[in-house]
């Protein structure tokens, strides 16, 4: 069997990365702000964004390498796309909805903890589609 490069997962790792980068900045300038070297230093904001990079960091790493995977193994590129496109999105309505203090931090974490469970499990499907091929 070829091995296919994950050209359109390549795509969402990139957003995905400059996703963390701009939070990481975010949590950096609040640090610099309120001179916290460490920690959140009993500053609310800080606390905020430290923790929205550091759930999109966990989040995002799994399931991206997940999408590479299924990619990898052959999964159409319209599921590709679709994956990839509601990774992102998960994530970014959860920070603007930590952000703005709102229900779409639950949508977000809703629609990522959804695709914790079907990216696998698609994963697993094109594995096992391949095993029996073999």
């Amino acid at each position: 069997m070829p091995t296919v490069f994950p050209f359109h997962s390549a795509l969402y790792a990139s957003l995905s990365m400059l996703l963390l980068t701009v939070l990481a900045m975010r949590t950096t300038m609040l640090r610099r702000r309120h001179h916290v070297f460490a920690g959140h230093g009993g500053v609310p904001a800080l606390q905020a964004a430290s923790r929205m990079h550091g759930v999109s960091f966990e989040h995002l790493l799994p399931l991206i390498l997940m999408l590479c995977f299924f990619e990898a193994l052959g999964g159409q590129t319209l599921w590709v796309d679709v994956f990839g496109g509601a990774i992102l999105v998960g994530r970014l309505v959860q920070v603007i909805g930590w952000v703005t203090k709102t229900k779409l931090r639950q949508a977000g974490m809703g629609l990522t903890y959804l695709l914790e469970i079907s990216l696998p499990l698609a994963v697993l499907w094109e594995v096992l589609q391949r095993l029996n091929h073999a």
